[in-house]
């Protein structure tokens, strides 16, 4: 016979650690298994890509932990310093930007709007499904003139670019519009391909700007911050920070 006291203690020592369990199993799904595996912590990692064809600098991208399901990528290479940084949240269904700066070559330091933050899916299946990511920011201060991006992500098995790289690798194809509202009106098709590896994130990308010209990058090698700060003489940047703080 099961006593009321004997229930209640069946109850603390079985039902809640059980629940409890269960609690953590649900929270344990930090990123998609193709993604930037999540950082440990606001150190985290640099990884280095270089260009195809050796005529474009090196690229680091730090990818830091900045909140329980949160993280920070920042890009820089060696000749312009820091370019952005995205702020980016593993939702339950997938990667969603959240905010966004760049600095721009003439502007300096710059804010982006982010319109659709929408830009990958937890476990890419469909491929019929287009993500889309939406920015803009304003070339004046009165607001009367803006750059916009819109960028379209589509999850293909089998890209037109490129042949069957396996199981272990994921394939999104890229088409995008850039619009220049500066003066007039100015619009830049752009097409490209990003390659992720399962347990390892991006490993290769490519973009072409209105038929004429492109650049290709390929993931080099994985680099502590220590490495990174040794190899290049540059610091990261701390966390919420930005470049000239």
């Amino acid at each position: 016979m099961v006593t009321r006291k004997r229930y209640v203690l069946f109850i603390c020592l079985v039902v809640i650690p059980a629940l409890f369990i269960l609690g953590c199993e649900s929270e344990r799904i930090m990123s998609p298994k193709y993604y930037f595996p999540f950082p440990e912590n606001s150190d985290g990692y640099v990884y280095q890509f270089v260009s195809m064809d050796g005529q474009q600098p090196d690229e680091f991208w730090h990818i830091s932990k900045t909140g329980h399901r949160s993280m920070r990528i920042c890009i820089m290479d060696e000749f312009r310093g820091w370019r952005q940084c995205s702020y980016e949240y593993i939702a339950s269904n997938g990667i969603i930007q959240e905010d966004l700066w760049i600095v721009d070559d003439s502007l300096g330091l710059m804010d982006v709007e982010v319109v659709h933050g929408n830009l990958y899916p937890l476990d890419p299946i469909d491929k019929t499904h287009v993500y889309i990511q939406s920015l803009r920011w304003y070339t004046s201060r009165d607001s009367s003139t803006y750059m916009q991006v819109i960028r379209n992500r589509r999850y293909t098995p089998q890209s037109t670019k490129a042949t069957d790289l396996g199981e272990r690798f994921v394939l999104f194809e890229v088409m995008e519009m850039v619009e220049d509202f500066q003066e007039g009106y100015l619009e830049i098709p752009v097409v490209g391909l990003e390659v992720f590896e399962k347990g390892r994130g991006l490993v290769h990308y490519e973009k072409e700007f209105g038929g004429q010209f492109g650049h290709q990058f390929t993931f080099e090698e994985k680099l502590a911050v220590s490495e990174f700060e040794e190899l290049t003489g540059v610091s990261i940047l701390s966390p919420g920070s930005r470049p000239g703080d």
